[in-house]
């Protein structure tokens, strides 16, 4: 049609490109465009990675196609000659200028009736927002906070400077709601959508619906976590589901089961509500919810984090729950993700959903029954192994915890429901429907009225439901209103069952109600149906009685024949809450669940308290007590016993007798060494964090809700607490440790801090061991076994040495709230050493570990060596061998040592996808500045806008984040870097990247007086083919200060630089010092990668395909996910290799699947040193990859790690040459076990640690 030139589009390099598309997607109608035009219906069928958008930018746009029913493309250009000559996008300048301006989108169409469908809103609904006039902007103004919404949005800021009068209230009601962008600090829009389904699918906006009606609602704007225990990374994460969340009983213990796991766990908890109520707001206490409307939502689950998250189980609260079954075969199946289904229901009740539970089942690794009612019923109904189901009956918070505060509960009950203390009251509860019985509970107390003439008999039922309002008319029309009451919902409905004299469970089907349980802690008797309930277990004849038939008159008999027996039903009561007490309570019965989920799925607890102990019998048991009296239930209690000689054994057995988490270890003869007994625990030990909580020492109530909660920060090595004296009887000493602190700090340990471990050696750590007593640390396991050998030949100082050496890798926190308390007695060791020669040797060594290793100013080693000269005359009265000369020994060779190590400097990354990508770059940068921040350096990192709020790999808590860089406004981008760059004093800037980004993000930079480093990730010659020219790639290399590259091969691609301008410096992975070597041939083989055409896994697939047919047996899995998966998927059928060659999806724990398998193949077109190849030989893996890949020359040497397939790798396609290749690999049978035990030995190597100290001296070289 010709109607418009456009320039050629490159989406690759063209950063307005790629912003044009951004808009126009964001209001473009898929569907509209491919069903119109015959022509992109072929190619959408023919294709299924055919963008229909790119085709209207590319061609659409000239044939004259429409991109909405609602714009017409010839007609907008007709009427717009400016836009023809501008050689404007017409859709694209329509939505940004066009509709602001009044022009018409179609031939009879006015502007404002278009901007309506178009600009105010998206084709997609889960994103768009439906408007009512002005009346969302009048209701959101007041409460939006401008200022912020700059601030926090780069992009606003941007438009705002460029047009004063631009407009962030309308912006967000526009577009900023759909985008997922915040009004003010305290409302999240994201968060509001998730949780509030019902508000999300309305399509209402989120901040005006939370203005409007929202808080009134009670519902929350941001997230509201109220945990004893705050979340931690390093503890298991759990995504607990519920059918709804409605005010019911599985709902309501469901809240319970929350509410326990956040009070005595640090678990990270996620929580999807299969339908929303009004407990999703309760809910948010103890974890992130996201709420779905039924089924139909599935598909809105699949773009939250939930469907991306690795959970250790998934816990189902309901049978009701049981069509989350689809979702798990989605998302969780190919992780073979634990699955538990908590079934409260009964057998006709779970007939309803039984589709859903014979689904559902294969997937399930055990059902928790909550009476043996159901278990029953599960196993004789519906064919569940009656080994694949633990009964475990349902519990409650106990309120009432003593019998003297039931009759208060009473008193307050019958007041509220303005009943006497002589009217006996029959209570009744649950939801108002059918299988409840209400109406037989009315007809009960009907006929109980004429029964009895000396008292008033009064029924109160609490609850809500379909029935509500026809029995309330129905007792109306018979004139029972003063004496049947249903009072429908009550928020405080749990102590309003107090008021009873009797509890009637009227209910048809009901297997453990927990109303039941509620009456019972309130000492009231519960009367119920035989056979309909599982209650019966609990009553069992002496908690109350059971009706023989479901039949009114036999229940006025039975309830009759209570009132009539006072004693008789206080005896019952009384019978009822000693039950519910030691067998339901929430306590009792969670700590039973808890326990064994984690031992029937393997689950190791985060916490690991080592005891050692030798001769203190006195103190061993207050010890474990006060570890006990922290309600912390994730955690494993090991007391190591060192060949005591008094009676501390029999005091610690009495623990362990009566608590599963506590084992004792014991020596037959005595170590005398604290830290081979803290290396026994080590290694005995299965948690992350560690707690040496020596045997004669003691801690607050609250020390570990205070200390754990540091490790809530990225990159903390330690987290203590502050230290008190006590002596021998437990008497407090604050003076003595508040003055030792004093003299290193005035005010540093008056509250809490976090620091990094430089900042700690050189505020305090230098001069003394600030951390008085290992007992009021939690150390993180993996820094502790790195540090303690350091300690091996200390009798007294060994502990300083080991947070020094813990500090030089990581992070620090202190409170200030908790209390350990530090017991010096006569027999303390600590006591009979001061002032020795012991001492002292040691404190030398301290000083000049701390000098050759920190980099501490000359104003520390002045105040180290102050401190020494005190601590020398302090104990100027014991007789020494050595000197104070000897003692200072450190300072002149320190000095020197330390100005070596002491450039500390403000070091900025430039680190793309940090906030969205899980690739190599963002990887390697967020390991170098973590380690550049751990030794001390300041670090900021510069990254692309993104949605969101954290990086994808876990950066240290003390960086800093600045997400700045907009493609759609590069201009600006560069501004706000160079601004940021100097407002935060940046010595040094390092731009990790792969692409022609390097230009604008590197230009930001030039001319501020820092140095600049261009770290390019990946082979340079594919990256001048793809993504940058090659003139642009010199222009930019030419004007940095260093370049980076990956392998020495690299360097032919720069030739215009000279030597000293380039640093090689290869990629790097986490060291696995405990991988053992292979023992057998296990006959598989794994590949690991995205799944597209770079990759290469076709030629894989037909590779391994022709291998095959000479060796039987072996099977290939693939782990990744991608666009290419549907093909990949066919050739595998096409080949009949379904029973051998899996794609597995992605994985968070390739490093075990790396271990399950033989060799890797990594057949990759083009890598640049591929991290996953690295990941492979910390698991002692073979590699076979085309020697042809620049990436992989490096990394394997044909024959001696591995096999090189000398073929053209890009005419290799039907993998016949890589075939032979895998098939020599396939034949090696020993020698590959051989040579997988020599990738082992040198895998050191490629570590983290290895990479850093190259860095490290190349860092000091620019920096000098």
């Amino acid at each position: 049609m010709g109607l418009l030139r456009l320039p050629k589009i490159n989406f690759k390099r063209d950063g307005y490109s790629r912003f044009q598309y951004k808009i126009i997607a964001n209001k473009f109608d898929r569907a509209h465009y491919i069903t119109k035009y015959p022509e992109v219906a072929r190619l959408a069928k023919g294709d299924s990675n055919f963008d229909p958008v790119k085709h209207y930018m590319q061609h659409g746009v000239a044939a004259g196609y429409d991109p909405h029913p609602e714009f017409s493309t010839s007609y907008y250009i007709q009427l717009n000659p400016d836009v023809v000559a501008a050689n404007q996008n017409p859709f694209f300048h329509y939505i940004m200028y066009g509709a602001e301006e009044g022009r018409r989108p179609k031939h009879g169409k006015e502007f404002i009736a278009l901007s309506g469908e178009i600009v105010r809103g998206q084709t997609d609904s889960s994103t768009a927002f439906t408007d009512t006039g002005g009346e969302i902007y009048d209701y959101i103004k007041g409460e939006f906070d401008a200022d912020y919404y700059k601030s926090k949005y780069n992009d606003i800021e941007a438009h705002c400077e460029i047009n004063p009068g631009f407009d962030c209230v309308h912006h967000y009601i526009e577009c900023g709601a759909a985008e997922g962008r915040d009004p003010s600090r305290v409302f999240s829009t994201q968060h509001y959508l998730e949780v509030n389904s019902d508000v999300r699918n309305a399509s209402i906006n989120p901040f005006y619906h939370f203005v409007k009606h929202g808080q009134t609602e009670g519902r929350t704007g941001n997230h509201a976590l109220l945990r004893k225990y705050m979340p931690l990374d390093v503890s298991p994460r759990v995504l607990f589901v519920s059918h709804s969340g409605h005010i019911a009983g599985a709902e309501v213990m469901f809240k319970d089961m929350l509410q326990w796991l956040s009070s005595r766990t640090a678990y990270v908890i996620d929580i999807l509500v299969l339908e929303y109520g009004p407990l999703c707001q309760e809910f948010q206490k103890y974890g992130r919810v996201i709420t779905l409307n039924g089924s139909e939502d599935a598909g809105f689950f699949a773009t939250t984090e939930f469907a991306r998250n690795k959970y250790d189980y998934i816990y189902c609260n309901s049978v009701a729950a049981a069509w989350f079954g689809s979702i798990y075969e989605m998302h969780y199946k190919g992780e073979r993700t634990p699955l538990i289904l908590h079934v409260h229901e009964m057998k006709d009740t779970i007939s309803k959903f039984k589709a859903d539970l014979q689904k559902i089942d294969d997937k399930v690794s055990f059902y928790i029954a909550a009476s043996k009612r159901v278990k029953s019923d599960l196993a004789n109904f519906y064919n569940i192994g009656l080994d694949k189901i633990k009964v475990f009956e349902s519990f409650i918070d106990i309120t009432a915890t003593k019998l003297s505060e039931v009759t208060n509960f009473r008193s307050a009950a019958r007041e509220e429901f303005n009943v006497s203390d002589e009217d006996f009251l029959i209570i009744g509860s649950g939801t108002v429907y059918d299988r409840k019985g209400p109406d037989t509970f009315v007809k009960t107390l009907q006929l109980l009225s004429k029964m009895n003439a000396s008292v008033r008999v009064i029924g109160i039922w609490i609850g809500d439901g379909p029935d509500y309002h026809a029995l309330r008319h129905w007792i109306a029309q018979s004139g029972d209103e003063s004496t049947i009451r249903f009072v429908g919902f009550k928020q405080n409905a749990r102590q309003l069952i107090a008021a009873g004299d009797l509890f009637f469970l009227s209910s048809r089907e009901d297997p453990f109600p927990l109303v039941c349980l509620e009456a019972a802690q309130y000492a009231i008797p519960i009367a119920y149906f035989g056979g309909c309930s599982g209650i019966d277990a609990f009553v069992a004849g002496d908690a109350g009685v059971e009706i023989p038939t479901y039949d009114e008159n036999a229940a006025a008999r039975t309830l009759q024949f209570l009132i009539s027996n006072p004693d008789t039903r206080s005896e019952m009561g009384l019978a009822a809450r000693t039950k519910v007490i030691k067998h339901n309570s929430q306590t009792s019965v969670m700590t039973r669940i808890f326990r064994h989920i984690n031992d029937a799925l393997h689950i190791q607890p985060t916490l690991s308290v080592i005891v050692p102990n030798f001769n203190h019998e006195r103190f061993v048991g207050e010890r474990i007590q006060s570890v006990l009296n922290q309600g912390f239930e994730d955690i494993e209690i090991i007391v190591l016993d060192d060949a005591s000689t008094d009676h501390s054994i029999d005091v610690i057995n009495r623990y362990v007798s009566s608590n599963s988490n506590i084992t004792l270890h014991t020596n037959l003869r005595c170590s005398g060494s604290p830290f081979k007994q803290w290396r026994k625990g080590l290694d005995i030990s299965r948690g992350v964090l560690v707690w040496i909580a020596e045997s004669d020492d003691s801690c607050s109530n609250n020390f570990l809700s205070c200390v754990l909660n540091g490790f809530a920060k990225n990159g903390v090595n330690i987290s203590y607490a502050r230290t008190v004296n006590i002596d021998e009887f437990g008497n407090k000493n604050e003076e003595y440790i508040n003055k030792y602190l004093a003299k290193v700090s005035a005010h540093k340990f008056r509250s809490d801090y976090f620091c990094s471990g430089y900042s700690e050696v050189e505020q305090a750590m230098a001069v003394a061991c600030t951390i008085v007593n290992a007992s009021g640390a939690i150390m993180r396991k993996s820094a502790l076994l790195d540090a303690i050998q350091l300690a091996d030949d200390f009798k007294m100082c060994g502990d300083w040495i080991i947070y020094l050496a813990m500090l030089r890798e990581g992070s620090i926190c202190y409170n200030v709230e908790a209390e350990n308390y530090f017991r010096r007695h006569s027999s303390s060791v600590v006591s009979r050493l001061e002032g020795t020669d012991i001492y002292f040797e040691e404190r030398s060594r301290i000083a000049r570990y701390v000098v050759e290793n920190f980099g501490v100013s000359d104003r520390t080693i002045n105040k180290m060596i102050i401190n020494l000269e005190e601590e020398w005359a302090r104990f100027r009265h014991i007789e020494k061998s050595m000197t104070i000369a000897d003692l200072l020994s450190f300072c002149d060779s320190g000095r020197t040592a330390s100005a070596k190590t002491r450039k500390r400097s403000t070091i900025a990354l430039y680190i793309h996808g940090l906030m969205f990508s899980k690739g190599g770059i963002e990887n390697q940068g967020v390991e170098l500045a973590n380690h550049l921040y751990r030794t001390g350096h300041n670090v900021v990192v510069f990254c692309a806008q993104s949605r969101s709020e954290d990086p994808v790999f876990e950066l240290d808590h003390g960086i800093h984040i600045l997400r700045c860089f907009d493609e759609a406004n590069i201009d600006y981008s560069k501004k706000i870097i160079r601004r940021k760059l100097v407002e935060h004093g940046a010595d040094l800037f390092i731009v990790m990247l792969s692409e022609w980004l390097f230009e604008p993000v590197v230009s930001a930079a030039q001319g501020l007086k820092l140095k600049i480093i261009a770290s390019e990730h990946n082979d340079p010659w594919i990256i001048q083919d793809k993504w940058w020219t090659p003139e642009g790639r010199e222009t930019t290399f030419r004007n940095v200060d260093y370049v980076h590259l990956l392998t020495p091969q690299y360097r032919s691609s720069v030739p215009y630089l000279s030597d000293q301008k380039i640093r090689v410096i290869p990629n790097g992975t986490k060291y696995r010092p405990e991988v053992s070597v292979k023992k057998e041939i296990r006959r598989r083989v794994i590949a690991v990668g995205r799944l597209v055409e770079q990759k290469n896994f076709s030629v894989l697939i037909r590779a391994f395909a022709k291998a095959s047919g000479f060796v039987q047996g072996w099977e290939l899995d693939v782990f990744g996910d991608g666009r290419e998966r549907k093909s990949l998927q066919h050739i595998i059928d096409e080949h009949y290799m379904g029973k051998t060659v899996h794609l597995k999806g992605v994985s968070d724990s390739l490093h075990d699947e790396m271990l399950k398998a033989d060799f890797i193949v990594i057949p990759s077109l083009f890598e640049g040193y591929p991290v996953v190849a690295l990941e492979a030989k910390m698991a002692g893996l073979p590699i076979v990859a085309y020697e042809g890949c620049n990436g992989m020359r490096e990394l394997v040497e044909d024959g001696v790690t591995g096999f090189l397939c000398k073929a053209d790798r890009f005419n290799d396609v039907s993998g016949s040459h890589l075939a032979n290749d895998i098939l020599s690999a396939m034949n090696m049978g020993d020698d590959l076990l051989k040579m997988s035990a020599r990738i082992i030995a040198d895998a050191e190597a490629f570590s983290f640690k290895a990479v850093h100290r190259e860095w490290d001296v190349f860092l000091a070289d620019v920096l000098e």
